[in-house]
């Protein structure tokens, strides 16, 4: 990947982790997990490039239901390793940012 499209790539995972938590819990109340529907729909609204839905699917799913969605993303990172991208790309978020015991959706997302 170029420089150019590691900078895009980098901001467009941002946009996934700040934007799509924002805009799920305004459509759909707040919670930790989402159907893919609503993730559909909302990534769709947001304009996000679905050629980074993993992205979208790891953090608002369950590792489960991710797993169950594998034919509609096309990537192959796995659950954690998604997860783990959003948190090693996304620099402006603070330190103390996790992902709950659980594996519910993010927090602390500015």
């Amino acid at each position: 990947m170029s420089f150019l499209g590691t900078i895009l790539w980098i901001h467009e995972i941002k946009r996934y982790a700040r934007d799509l938590p924002e805009r799920l819990a305004k459509n759909y109340g707040g919670g930790n997990y989402y159907t893919p529907a609503q993730l559909d729909i909302t990534i769709a609204e947001l304009k996000l490039d679905r050629a980074l839905l993993v992205y979208g699917y790891a953090m608002h799913l369950t590792e489960e239901k991710f797993e169950t969605q594998r034919a509609h993303m096309s990537s192959e990172l796995g659950y954690q390793e998604a997860r783990q991208a959003v948190l090693q790309y996304v620099h402006h978020m603070p330190s103390e940012v996790e992902f709950s015991e659980a594996g519910r959706g993010m927090v602390g997302i500015p």
